[in-house]
């Protein structure tokens, strides 16, 4: 069974919101719960805006799918 995304099949991607230093990040990678070429340039937006600011002193990583994290990275 092919689980890959289609091109009718939005791309994945990251909310973050920020409390006090702190930023959570909920990776959406739709119902297959896939990590996308979209995420990973929100990943590197993400990580490289928490290398620039002092102010965040921590990052949280969490899915939105119920029953997993991640299941399949299709990435190169």
């Amino acid at each position: 069974m092919d689980t890959s995304r289609s091109s009718s099949q939005p791309a994945g991607h990251i909310a973050v919101e920020g409390h006090a230093g702190v930023l959570v990040a909920r990776i959406d990678g739709g119902p297959h719960a896939l990590f996308d070429p979209e995420i990973t340039k929100q990943l590197k937006e993400l990580v490289d805006r928490a290398d620039r600011d002092p102010d965040i002193r921590a990052v949280v990583f969490t899915g939105t799918h119920p029953d997993r994290f991640l299941s399949h990275s299709d990435v190169r």
